[in-house]
């Protein structure tokens, strides 16, 4: 008996360490099956919140009803204690933002009118100031070219061979002695896109196409032969006319619709 008293006492520690052993690897496993439950409650609380909520369908009931004339019509209703509450929310939300939407900036009824007439009325002003200006422009030119007729017994008058513009004539009235009173702004309509040309270095003013607006006789006038020296086009759109300067100074409007628009609205005997 004293034999294996100590191998029994050693049998009972050694069950004891196993124990022990194997109670200390079970507690991670615990652990880590803790977490991965915890995790995947977690992903799923996720996904529930991010999944979009369904409106309910509201209930209908279909009626038949009956009119004067005999026909049957079928009526739906829909009961508003159905509708979802998202639905019922975006409806509100439309009607706070009808309601809160932004006033007019007109205080009565008819100052949109009066704006739209004022409006109108401005650009009528303009249209008048820029004929005011454009006949004031043929006059001052037309001083120029009766100094020029003084001295050659003719207006300005360009030879070239090929196609003879306005402003070949009009340069050779710069290129005379009488061009130190002109410049380059009289030959602009403040009605076109033209622009005034530049003076060169030496103070010469030397014309294109961009630069002049008025067209110019195309033929040899002398202040003794009565014709058409000049002529501005571009008052046809807001004007519907035509500024006319003659052989004797005078400047009248002529209505565009007496001249015939495959010609630009330009009179007969001119050059563009």
């Amino acid at each position: 008996m004293k034999r294996f008293l100590p191998l029994s006492i050693g049998l009972v520690f050694a069950l004891l360490a196993a124990i022990s052993c194997s109670s200390r690897n079970d507690e991670p496993t615990a652990a880590t099956e803790k977490s991965a439950s915890e995790k995947a409650a977690s992903e799923k609380s996720v996904i529930v919140k991010r999944t979009p909520r369904r409106a309910a369908k509201p209930r209908r009931t279909f009626t038949e009803k009956t009119d004067e004339s005999g026909l049957s019509r079928r009526l739906v209703t829909v009961d508003e204690k159905d509708v979802a509450p998202e639905v019922a929310t975006e409806k509100e939300d439309e009607a706070d933002s009808s309601s809160t939407a932004s006033p007019s900036p007109f205080k009565k009824p008819g100052e949109a009118a009066l704006l739209r007439i004022s409006g109108q009325g401005a650009g009528q002003t303009r249209s008048q100031a820029s004929l005011v200006k454009c006949t004031n422009n043929l006059k001052g030119i037309f001083v120029a070219a009766m100094e020029y007729a003084a001295a050659k017994n003719q207006f300005p008058h360009a030879s070239s061979s090929t196609r003879l513009r306005a402003f070949h004539s009009l340069n050779v009235l710069l290129n005379s002695s009488v061009a130190k009173s002109l410049t380059s702004k009289l030959f602009v309509c403040p009605s076109s896109f033209n622009r005034p040309a530049r003076p060169s270095t030496d103070g010469k003013i030397v014309l294109g196409a961009r630069n002049s607006s008025y067209a110019w006789t195309a033929h040899k006038l002398s202040p003794a032969n009565p014709g058409i020296l000049a002529a501005c086009t571009h008052h046809v759109k807001n004007a519907g006319v035509v500024l006319v300067l003659g052989t004797d100074g005078a400047v009248k409007k002529i209505d565009a619709a007496e001249l015939d628009p495959a010609n630009g609205h330009l009179p007969s005997g001119l050059s563009p």
